[in-house]
């Protein structure tokens, strides 16, 4: 792929921490790969994720993928990521779209939360943040394995006007099927938290049991550990404040919530 060749009328597209995007012409867009997570990124499993998701209909048309991660993809016809105030409607929607994901065949890598956890974290888990890890780890230990994003974030849905599209899929591996539900919720506008029962009951298509509304909880909580933890790592690497601000906004919800996730934690045995 000639970049140098692409970049010269490309257009930035704003968004995205770990990747460069730009618009080009002929309705094509350009992801160059910046180096965010390579302990545990593999472009040979992004690629075959985005065919399984592009062959269902959920995520653009792949043009050319090289093996550095840098992608030239058809453009989705959306204009902005999920908006709770414009887009609240629309949340069956995404939660439909989540489910097709959870119905394809789940990839041969496994999402490893624990072990990406551990290596984002620099030093000693704290006794708090250390039960909440092996809880975690131990409470989903039995849970099915699923096609999952694992980066199912509002900033990764392109919201179309008859369609939403799903994109970015360099974290995607089979995980339990609560990750994305609490990546949804979690990596948004905060007034998302507070649709968590509506929204699992959407994904699960039935009212949620306590015992499911506790593993909701739970991996939300799990989840702002692990990101706060990956942001800081970034904001070491890089220097940018968007995530040192990250992280602790990710720190404040833990601490926020950490009575529910206690409880949630013990009722789950």
């Amino acid at each position: 792929m000639d970049t140098e060749s692409l970049l010269k009328n490309a257009v930035p597209v704003e968004g995205g921490l770990s990747n460069r995007t730009f618009r080009l012409a002929g309705g094509r867009i350009l992801r160059l790969k910046e180096e965010s997570d390579p302990l545990f990124y593999n472009p040979q499993e992004e690629i075959a994720s985005l065919k399984e998701a592009e062959a269902s209909g959920i995520s653009p048309k792949v043009i050319q993928f090289e093996g550095n991660g840098n992608l030239l993809m058809e453009e989705a016809k959306g204009t902005h990521s999920f908006c709770l105030g414009n887009d609240q409607g629309r949340i069956a929607e995404i939660a439909s779209l989540m489910k097709e994901l959870h119905g394809l065949t789940p990839q041969r890598t496994e999402f490893s939360a624990k072990q990406r956890l551990l290596s984002y974290f620099s030093g000693k888990l704290g006794e708090a943040h250390a039960y909440l890890m092996e809880g975690y780890e131990k409470a989903t230990a039995s849970l099915p394995l699923v096609f999952s994003h694992n980066d199912f974030v509002p900033g990764n849905l392109l919201m179309g006007d008859s369609k939403i599209w799903l994109i970015d899929f360099e974290f995607a591996g089979a995980n339990h099927p609560y990750f994305d539900i609490a990546s949804f919720l979690s990596e948004g506008e905060p007034a998302l938290r507070l649709l968590k029962d509506e929204f699992l009951g959407l994904v699960l298509k039935k009212a949620p049991s306590q015992k499911e509304k506790d593993l909701l909880t739970l991996t939300i909580a799990f989840e702002d550990l692990l990101w706060s933890a990956w942001a800081r790592s970034r904001f070491n690497a890089t220097g940018k404040e968007v995530f040192l601000s990250i992280a602790k906004e990710k720190e404040r919800f833990l601490a926020k919530e950490e009575n529910d996730w206690r409880l949630a934690l013990r009722r789950l045995g």
